[in-house]
């Protein structure tokens, strides 16, 4: 086999390795089927605020007056998320979305390996990765009051254009006020393990470290993936955890 013929075959039994995200229409969870419409209180009446593993809250870009929330699942060996938002403003909360983690190599009698990538591997991948700005907010604080754990809004495409899928990025966010940088940050990482090579997506990120709100007003925001690492930097790096 040719070299480049084992690189594309090699990559190729890497990504089949991996769980990717897809969108459903129904689920079905402990003997009950949900569809995509049905109320908050319907949904909850199986599957209790226990069950869920972390729960996301964003404001809702169709409707500014309402709020996104999505509650990430793992029952019955599914792995899973339902994202809930109001389409009236007095309205119940409805099921919008249904995201269900799939494999290539899925099978009911096995569970899937996670397999390590190498340090090597991450500090390749990630220069390939691009961050794009499509919009932001400064102007008020999203989360807690603390100035420490307060966060902006930027909206962000992001397009993997390595041969591999991180399970993370961390991205430094950069504000300025008339040109001049007025603070940066790195918190929090991006979940990017759904993202497969060459494909993208656009996402809500909540940067912290919101401390130029007592400094000056900011007018423009970059979203960098820095390209070098300081050996002592790395403990800032998601993607370095074991």
């Amino acid at each position: 086999m040719r070299p480049l013929h084992l690189i594309v075959f090699l990559t190729y039994m890497l990504l089949g390795s991996f769980a990717f995200a897809q969108d459903a229409t129904s689920i079905s969870i402990r003997g009950k089927t949900f569809h995509i419409g049905d109320t908050a209180d319907e949904v909850f009446q199986t599957i209790k605020p226990t069950d869920s593993k972390r729960k996301d809250i964003t404001p809702d870009p169709r409707n500014p007056l309402s709020l996104s929330v999505t509650h990430h699942y793992e029952i019955d060996g599914k792995v899973f998320s339902m994202t809930f938002t109001r389409r009236g403003d007095s309205g119940p909360y409805r099921l919008e979305r249904i995201s269900s983690a799939t494999s290539s190599k899925a099978s009911p009698k096995t569970t899937g390996t996670a397999i390590r990538i190498s340090e090597k591997q991450i500090l390749e991948a990630r220069p390939k990765y691009k961050i794009e700005v499509l919009s932001f907010d400064t102007s008020k604080n999203y989360g807690t009051a603390n100035p420490y754990e307060a966060a902006d809004y930027v909206r962000l495409r992001i397009t993997n254009g390595s041969s591999i899928v991180l399970p993370v990025l961390t991205v430094r966010t950069n504000r300025y006020s008339k040109g001049e940088e007025v603070s940066w940050s790195r918190a929090p990482a991006i979940s990017v393990e759904d993202l497969r090579p060459g494909q993208s997506k656009e996402v809500n990120y909540y940067p912290k470290g919101r401390l130029h709100n007592l400094i000056a007003s900011v007018d423009r925001i970059t979203v960098e993936i820095e390209k070098k690492i300081a050996p002592d930097e790395k403990q800032f790096f998601k993607e370095f955890e074991r």
